[in-house]
């Protein structure tokens, strides 16, 4: 398993004593299968709405999982051939539509 994870900075990121403070933040994961298939997902926290209410007091943040190809967009970062073994990118790439969905649990994650 690796895992890859980071902050997603956007222009209108606050800023707090002159440090930019992302609203939201990044995890890849790639693993091989039981069955020995390499797999991959990605998943983001977005914490805007939750900022905006607390101020910079921490609280509970929903997580969402999205595509590989979105989190490259978003970040501008290349994970080489890994939204290939990705089930979200591939629908994405097949619909042309974006997909995320809340994870409330580990019963919501698709892999």
């Amino acid at each position: 398993m690796c895992i890859f994870t980071g902050p997603v900075f956007r222009e209108g990121d606050r800023r707090y004593r002159g440090v930019q403070i992302p609203e939201a933040y990044w995890k890849v994961v790639a693993f091989m299968a039981e069955s020995g298939r390499l797999s991959a997902t990605a998943y983001m926290i977005e914490q805007t709405d939750d900022l905006d209410a607390l101020g910079f007091m921490f609280g509970q943040y929903k997580t969402y999982q999205r595509s590989v190809a979105r989190i490259e967009a978003l970040t501008q970062l290349d994970f080489g051939d890994l939204a290939e073994f990705d089930g979200f990118s591939n629908e994405e790439r097949e619909t042309g539509t974006r997909i995320e969905a809340e994870i409330r649990g580990p019963a919501d994650i698709r892999v």
